[in-house]
This record gives structure tokens, sequence and C-alpha cells, in this order.
């Protein structure tokens, strides 16, 4: 505030890192302000999380060549297509929601299961908010967030974990056999399948897992047993080529899993097809149908 107050308007990030005052904004300082997102106005108002990844390391990059005062200079001087300049280094879309969650407490980009709801539902039976508040076994799929490792009474480790979806977290327990196995997939940020039963301990709600998996390595399993795929498409600018590239997808991919399509009319009424196709679902066929179509194309059943 300080700084538009003396100078007015800051137009790039070239402009802002020349004139700050680095005894009284250090290094680390900045660079916490470009991870978290506080920057990247400075580049354009609205970014995809795509541009977030080149530009917030471009941003990065920039810092370091200020420690050149030739290069500063030039920073100085630079027109503003400078700021427009396409690196081929960029973080990964996980890397960007990572530093913003570490550094706000929040994801201001999106959830990094955003990208799995449609999986999720197709695997998971419960979401964590919809959880019973009764003994059961559950089958959830989530974030691993804080991880705390005990001993227990014959000194062998077990861990607890904090399990997070889109609509809430729960404690999950992972005893000492159990963690032998998996321990290698408890990490933060890793995303897993987990099966388990309620425990609840004054009116504390808890899983005790009983297995853990990958959820990539769980999908494949679950994607051969699934009896119908629906597809959703818009039929507004659909043309024979954009059903032709669709049909080639399916025909790529024989197996048992029943296709239906979900038609979205140009008054967003639904109509259901049902089609004589049958694909086998994997991961890689449904990416390419993401790719088509779009994002939360599909719902298997």
């Amino acid at each position: 505030m300080c700084l538009r107050k003396k100078v007015g308007e800051i137009k790039s990030f070239e402009d802002f890192i020349s004139l700050i005052d680095n005894k009284e904004v250090n290094k680390r300082v900045i660079e916490a302000l470009v991870l978290s997102g506080a920057m990247d106005s400075l580049y354009k108002e609205q970014m995809s999380l795509e541009e977030k990844c080149r530009i917030r390391k471009m941003f990065l990059s920039k810092i370091e060549q200020k420690k050149s005062k030739k290069i500063e200079q030039q920073m100085l001087f630079s027109v503003n297509e400078e700021n427009k300049d396409v690196s081929t280094e960029k973080f990964t879309e996980q890397e960007i929601l990572s530093f913003e969650h570490q550094l706000t407490e929040i994801y201001w980009s999106g959830h990094p299961l955003e990208k799995y709801i449609n999986d999720i539902k197709s695997i998971a039976e419960y979401s964590i908010i919809d959880l019973p508040n009764q003994s059961g076994t559950v089958k959830v799929v989530g974030m691993i967030s804080v991880i705390k490792k005990f001993l227990n009474q014959n000194k062998q480790p077990f861990v607890r974990f904090m399990l997070e979806d889109l609509t809430g977290e729960i404690e999950v327990v992972v005893f000492n056999r159990l963690y032998e196995e998996t321990r290698s997939m408890i990490h933060k940020n890793s995303v897993v399948y987990v099966e388990g039963r309620i425990d609840i301990q004054e009116e504390k709600k808890c899983i005790i897992a009983e297995k853990i998996s990958l959820f990539e390595t769980i999908k494949e399993e679950v994607y051969k047993n699934k009896s119908k795929i629906y597809i959703t498409v818009s039929n507004v600018g659909v043309d024979d080529e954009y059903i032709n590239k669709l049909k080639k997808v399916i025909d790529k991919y024989p197996g048992n899993t029943k296709v239906y399509f979900k038609i979205i009319t140009q008054n967003f009424d639904e109509v259901l097809v049902e089609t004589e196709y049958k694909i086998l679902p994997s991961s890689k066929v449904l990416s390419e149908l993401k790719h088509l179509i779009g994002e939360n194309c599909y719902q298997l059943e």
C-alpha cells in the first residue's frame, strides 16, 4: 500500500520488484506472495490453472534475475510485453495448489480432487459429509492431509491421518499390520481409497482402516466391473466430424460396459439414448473422452 501511494499504479511484476526496497521486503516474502497467488493480477486479472503454473514460475525467475544489476536495469526500461514471455518451465498443477494451501490454508485455484469428481462418485460409497453416524463398513476416497505417527504397547508403529474430500474430512486410523503393508502410500497429498469401519468414541467419528489402495490403482480394478457408462454431450455445435471422432474413441476400446449418451439440448433438457456400443473403461479411454468432450463428461455405474 505504501509503495502504491508513493509511485502510483504498479502495472507489471517487473515494476514491482524493481521498485521495492529489499531491506523492507526480502526475497522470501516476495516468493511467498508469488506462490500464494497474490501477484497473479500483475500478469492479468483472470488466468487458468495451466497459465498460473507457467506465470508463477516465470515470476520466481524474475526475482532471481534481480540479483544482477544489469538485468535489473533491463527490466526497468522493458516494455510491458516482456511480462508475456512464454517460459518452458512451469509448476505442476498439484504444486500450485499445494503452495496455495501451505501458505494460506485455502485452495484458491481449485481443489486437487475436483478433476476426480466422477471417478470418486463411481467408486466411493459415501462422501465424507454423508458418512453414517453408526458402526458399519464404508468405502471412501480422499486426499491425505495431516499424518500423525505413534507406537503401540509393543513399540510397533501405527498412524492416524486426516482424509479429506470435497465435502469434509475425517480421521483414519491405520494399525500396525496394515500400516506395514501400505506405508509407501501414506504421505501428504496422496489420493487414496479406504475401506474400513466407522468407530465412534465420545461422539467423535473416525474410520478404522481395513484396506488402503492408491486411487489410481483401484480405479482400473473398479472400472472393469462397471456395467454402464453415461457419456454427457451437448447437441450444440455437434457435426459429423465430432461424431466420427467420438465413435473412433469408443470403437478403439471394446469391452462389456454398455454405453449410454446423455444429450443436453439447446433448451438444457436432458435426453437419454441407449446404444449398442460396449467399451472397456480404463484411464486411457476416459482421458480421451475428457480431451474430446471436456471434464466431468462421464459417469460409471
